[in-house]
């Protein structure tokens, strides 16, 4: 009874085609507890940026809802995503059998690939996005207030993730290669002709696209900046500077950029490069693992950079967390600006001062000056008209003595 039982325990632990992988269980164990840290600071950092910038209106510029729909894509990542991919690899490398429930499941693995999908095209497409609105920022600056306001920046965005869904949802309704016997991947899941007609030049488009787009802004950026910077000081102080912190704004996207894609070339270099080669399939599991773990690492650390590099994004921060100065309230406060429409941004800097406010500012200014010209002078005619009323006594009885005359 007890042999019987034992052989269909290993047919069982036999029955599909990744239990016959090598075993890497000490491994991948050592790996969770890397994820796990990782998780936490993805929840966190996500979560502070995501919650200053909803909760704060003048923090709802062009560049920081795109960066909110980044963070989004990595809070989606780190809540979702990391989760099923850790149940996943315990099944599969750990315990090498179906414990959780979780590995036969089409869906599940269904909601894997769009996941990992969001952490790599969703971004991907955000990316392109910024890289459009700081285009028009540093290009068109001029037309910036039109093109990119708030309800225009809302559309960008939203586009960005309805792409995402075309790609992942014919996936969901069987246009896919799912086996339970084979692990649950991108590669392993999607159909091939998905992967080479649709997504991979997608993927290489964005990227070509975010190259020749940079590439302008650089080229404009070296040779036109000062030229650029004289055209609007001429029209508008306030729009002037507003354009040089947009090159700010520009520094801290490339940043974010170059960490994306460096974050991205180890694992493409296994997929694509050392897949060819004699290398065992259980050094190929663990290299993929961990060089997803990079990939993870970028979720976490962007939220950072954003924070560092803009002053009012990192003052908010520190006033969520109660970690502010008494004396940087003045900083948070002072540079409060909301896009509230495309027709209201016709007549707005980029830094949200209102030129039509300071047109009646000045208004009043002079309206001002020119109302204490007006009392200065008519103080000085009632004091000329006070002195010539003002007579002597002896003047009195010569007009007395003239008036008697001229009456005689």
């Amino acid at each position: 009874m007890d042999e019987n039982s034992t052989q269909e325990h290993n047919v069982s632990r036999h029955m599909y085609t990744w239990q016959n992988e090598p075993d890497t269980s000490a491994v991948q164990i050592g790996l969770m507890i890397v994820v796990a840290v990782i998780f936490i600071f993805i929840i966190l950092n996500n979560g502070l940026l995501v919650t200053v910038v909803l909760r704060h209106k003048h923090l709802q510029t062009p560049p920081n809802i795109i960066v909110l729909n980044i963070a989004i894509a990595d809070l989606f990542q780190g809540i979702f995503g990391i989760p099923i991919r850790e149940m996943m690899t315990y099944e599969y490398d750990i315990a090498r059998d179906i414990t959780l429930g979780i590995v036969d499941k089409r869906y599940v693995c269904f909601l894997r690939v769009f996941l990992t999908l969001l952490g790599t095209g969703g971004a991907l497409f955000l990316f392109v996005a910024l890289a459009i609105e700081r285009f028009v920022a540093i290009v068109l600056p001029f037309r910036y207030d039109r093109w990119m306001c708030k309800s225009n920046t809302i559309i960008l965005s939203l586009m960005s993730w309805a792409l995402l869904l075309a790609i992942t949802i014919p996936a969901f309704f069987g246009w896919n290669r799912w086996d339970v016997n084979i692990q649950c991947s991108v590669q392993n899941t999607l159909h091939k002709l998905h992967n080479s007609v649709i997504l991979n030049p997608l993927i290489y488009a964005c990227l070509a696209l975010t190259a020749v787009l940079y590439g302008k802004i650089f080229w404009v950026a070296k040779s036109k900046r000062a030229q650029i910077v004289a055209q609007i000081q001429a029209v508008d102080h306030a729009k002037a500077v507003a354009y040089k912190r947009d090159f700010k704004i520009l520094k801290t996207v490339v940043i974010i950029l170059g960490l994306f894609i460096i974050s991205w070339i180890p694992l493409l270099f296994v997929r694509m490069v050392l897949t060819r080669t004699n290398l065992d399939s259980a050094t190929m599991i663990i290299l993929t693992n961990i060089t997803f773990k990079i990939v993870l690492v970028k979720s976490a650390i962007n939220p950072m950079i954003f924070c560092e590099k803009d002053r009012r994004l990192r003052m908010a921060v520190l006033k969520l967390l109660r970690l502010h100065r008494q004396d940087d309230h003045d900083i948070f406060t002072s540079e409060r600006s909301t896009n509230k429409s495309c027709e209201s941004n016709a007549t707005k800097g980029t830094n949200g001062l209102d030129i039509s406010e300071l047109s009646n500012r000045d208004n009043t200014e002079r309206h001002g000056e020119n109302s204490g010209t007006c009392s200065r002078t008519l103080d000085q005619t009632e004091k000329k008209m006070t002195h010539t009323n003002i007579t002597t006594p002896a003047e009195e009885k010569q007009e007395t003595s003239d008036l008697n005359s001229r009456h005689i």
